[in-house]
């Protein structure tokens, strides 16, 4: 007489698993039915509101010389120190910056003028055929 109790036990145990499963399961399938694609009401929270769509064919800024100096030496110094975290690899670098010489240094700045003078000559172009750019607008 002692199995029989665990058995209905474990019996409606299965059935009200069963019918959780199945009530999630509709539940999921009405979820993804509610999010199609074709319904762009669901993901409005996710987006920006007063963002207007970047226009790709505007040029590229330059970087400055710190972070062509990062660019270029990230790689070497995660290589060397795999274990270390995206801060202590900002902080390392920024103390061989530091450290560098001016001669050194100069490399670099020389490079972002000359970035700068693309950028400036390819914004000419840009502006000339779709003219300034609008202002983002401003609020909270």
């Amino acid at each position: 007489a002692g199995p029989a109790p665990q058995r209905s036990t474990n019996f409606e145990l299965t059935q009200r698993a069963r019918s959780h499963a199945q009530i999630t399961c509709v539940y999921m399938e009405s979820k993804e039915a509610e999010q199609s694609p074709a319904d762009d009401s669901v993901n409005m929270s996710l987006k920006r509101r007063n963002t207007p769509e970047k226009d790709l064919s505007h040029p590229k800024k330059p970087e400055p010389p710190f972070s062509s100096y990062c660019t270029e030496r990230m790689a070497e110094v995660k290589a060397k120190h795999p274990e270390m975290s995206v801060a202590d690899t900002n902080d390392t670098l920024l103390a061989e910056w530091n450290d560098l010489s001016a001669d050194r240094k100069q490399h670099y700045i020389d490079a972002a003028e000359v970035e700068n003078a693309r950028y400036a000559r390819e914004y000419g172009a840009f502006t000339q055929t779709n003219g300034p750019p609008e202002k983002k607008p401003k609020g909270k």
